[in-house]
């Protein structure tokens, strides 16, 4: 919006053709947002994300949806309040909590399956979330369940 007040005002070389494209992207732009439903963008990231865990970027998902990474990522700071990064970590977080309570997958493979170039990166991330590491986590779970 900023940069067609600019071209608008400065009527430089071209203004005319440039303040007709802006305005073109801003309709279509008006467009999509009224062609999703509120929460759609959310729906998306969590399906894209579930699909994706041991690889998933938001260039990946700004490509799937059709925007570029950085509208993706604006549009996704305005619907949710998180950014790509902490959504993604909190899909990882809840994946590995359901893996560590249902399977007796080592530690070391869920953290590989989950897109963690090591071990640490779950461990620290998981006690930081759940407050106890994943080992004590599972113990938790395997005694409530028995």
């Amino acid at each position: 919006m900023q940069t067609l007040l600019v071209e608008a005002c400065t009527r430089c070389a071209f203004w005319q053709q440039a303040v007709h494209s802006y305005l073109i992207l801003l309709f279509i732009e008006l467009t999509r947002r009224q062609a999703e439903p509120p929460g759609e963008l959310s729906a998306r990231l969590n399906s894209y994300l579930s699909s994706h865990l041991r690889d998933a970027t938001l260039s990946g998902f700004a490509a799937s949806i059709g925007y570029s990474a950085d509208h993706a990522g604006r549009l996704l700071r305005m619907e949710t309040g998180k950014n790509f990064s902490h959504a993604a970590a909190a899909v990882k977080m809840q994946a590995a909590a359901e893996l560590l309570a249902r399977t007796d997958d080592p530690i070391e493979t869920i953290a590989y399956t989950l897109g963690y170039t090591s071990p640490s990166g779950l461990y620290k991330q998981f006690e930081r979330i759940y407050g106890m590491p994943p080992g004590s986590y599972r113990k938790l779970w395997n005694h409530q369940a028995t």
